[in-house]
């Protein structure tokens, strides 16, 4: 299993929707979490889907590298969580 860093921005007005999607799509892959920060809310620079503010997550996480794949499609596919980014940290 590898570390990672995820940094995801949820839609604000639907959050609990959304923790609770991202936390299933977690699970559903076997991707542990190691540590979660909540880094608040915060203006985006550009609207996405017409919304202005975002909710930024740092999330470390633990994964197979086989399975990120299907959870990266999963994360895109997501309509709660608005970006995402993720990268692995030694």
């Amino acid at each position: 299993m590898n570390n990672y860093e995820l940094i995801a921005i949820l839609d604000p007005a639907r959050l609990d929707a959304a923790r609770k999607s991202l936390g299933d799509i977690m699970q559903r892959h076997k991707v542990s979490k190691v540590e979660e920060n909540d880094w608040g809310e915060r203006r985006l620079p550009h609207d996405i889907d017409k919304i202005g503010v975002g909710r930024f997550l740092c999330i470390n996480v633990k994964a197979e590298p086989e399975r990120l794949r299907e959870f990266r499609h999963d994360l895109e596919i997501d309509s709660n969580i608005l970006r995402y980014m993720m990268k692995r940290v030694a």
